[in-house]
């Protein structure tokens, strides 16, 4: 499932996404059953004030803290437009060969 939020509001929070995360997890279950695995959600948004990417990073923390394990987020390289991979990636579990790969 994909999530786009073309910008950034005030609510766009790790907080307030992991609430329609949570909800979205549940949901998925009841029409799917517990059989058919988690759903993959999948976060587009823009980096517009540097912030998104931090909120990206909490969020992943936030979802893992949770046991959720399956959130996509959009990253792409500094300075673009979308959140920062390096940033993000501080949240992600990898080694230092797959870090350098970034």
């Amino acid at each position: 499932i994909r999530i786009k939020n073309a910008g950034q509001q005030k609510e766009w929070t790790a907080a307030n996404i992991y609430q329609f995360v949570d909800k979205a997890r549940k949901l998925y279950t009841e029409a799917y059953g517990p059989d058919a695995g988690e759903v993959i959600l999948h976060i587009h948004n823009h980096n517009f004030n540097g912030l998104a990417s931090h909120v990206a990073y909490e969020l992943l923390l936030l979802c893992q803290k949770n046991g959720y394990r399956n959130l996509v987020v959009d990253t792409a390289p500094p300075l673009m437009t979308h959140n920062n991979n390096l940033v993000v990636a501080r949240a992600l579990k990898l080694n230092e060969k797959e870090m350098d790969s970034l």
